[in-house]
């Protein structure tokens, strides 16, 4: 059991520089956000056998306000623009075991993430201002749901295998409005009404994880050892905003890796060769849609395959 007290305060002050028909005119603008709050982490745990035990968690959390980090031209209500704190209540029940005289070992854990005031990036309408603007929203209260699943087993002295899968279940509970509408790119081709019913997916939340692994080693020479490994990472499409435009939309992506690494019998070193993304997917790892005058599409692409060479030394014993 533990608790945390935090008192923290921002302060913001923006000098924006415009450039109407008659002269350049400067807008000075500053704000604050202050938050004092306290959080707290609660674990029971029970080993009802040798090879076994269960826990159960409670932790609470919060993110603090802010402001926009870009103000465009013109804006002067500044302190309107702050949005709120960003407050998260979770839950999770897991299992920890081993079997087969030690050579399975199995965790699972269940767990459950409760927001209030979620703050999201959105592209919004601001009237003082008659035009949108990239910013920073609580949207309102939403869950996150999920189980995570991690399986060990030791084949041999030389060979393993490890496999894990997670899998997420989101939801918007509400949203803070007083209409309970939250509009996203008013007035342009991009608008869209979000309320409780629409049943939009969190960004970011792809609703199934599983990674792969396989690691074998032999020895050679005067005890010299080899070590291989060699993992597969899947990931499901996800969104990459609450808008869940058809465009945002991020593929489903998979990831090849291998290693293998040469260690020495009684040294102190070790040198390893690596390759990241062996079959050399293009994966797109974000997408961010603009409008306006630079209206389009945009991804941010992973890298393409790379090769590497790690040396390890210890100075220690």
């Amino acid at each position: 059991m533990g608790g945390r007290s935090t008192d923290e305060s921002k302060y913001v002050f923006i000098e924006a520089t415009t450039f109407p028909a008659g002269g350049p005119s400067v807008n000075e603008l500053e704000g604050t956000a202050d938050a004092n709050e306290t959080s707290f982490l609660v674990n029971l745990a029970w080993s009802f056998s040798d090879n076994s035990m269960t826990y159960l968690q409670f932790s609470d959390g919060f993110r603090n306000g802010g402001f926009p980090a870009r103000t465009p031209a013109g804006f002067t209500v500044f302190q309107e623009a702050r949005y709120d704190e960003e407050f998260v209540d979770s839950w999770e029940l897991g299992l920890k075991t081993t079997a087969l005289d030690g050579k399975l070992r199995a965790n699972i854990a269940l767990f459950s993430s409760e927001y209030t005031d979620m703050q999201i990036n959105a592209t919004v309408f601001d009237p003082a201002l008659g035009n949108n603007v990239g910013t920073i929203q609580n949207v309102g209260d939403s869950s996150i749901r999920g189980l995570e699943l991690e399986l060990n087993y030791l084949v041999n002295d030389n060979f393993r295998l490890d496999a894990s899968i997670g899998m997420l279940d989101t939801e918007l509970d509400s949203i803070s409005t007083d209409n309970g509408e939250f509009i996203l790119n008013n007035g342009n081709n991009m608008q869209k009404t979000i309320t409780k019913s629409s049943g939009v997916e969190l960004p970011h939340a792809p609703e199934l994880q599983a990674n792969l692994g396989a690691n074998f080693s032999f020895f050679v020479g005067n005890g010299g050892e080899i070590r291989n490994r060699l993992d597969y990472f899947y990931e499901a499409e996800q969104y990459s905003s609450i808008g869940n435009y058809k465009q945002g939309l991020i593929p489903s992506t998979s990831r090849v890796n291998y290693t293998v690494s040469y260690i020495p019998d009684s040294a102190k070193w070790e040198a390893t060769l690596g390759v990241r993304n062996l079959t050399d997917e293009e994966d797109i790892l974000n997408t961010a849609i603009e409008t306006g005058p630079r209206a389009g599409v945009y991804h941010v692409h992973g890298r393409g395959r790379e090769a590497y060479v790690q040396f390890k030394y210890s100075f220690g014993d």
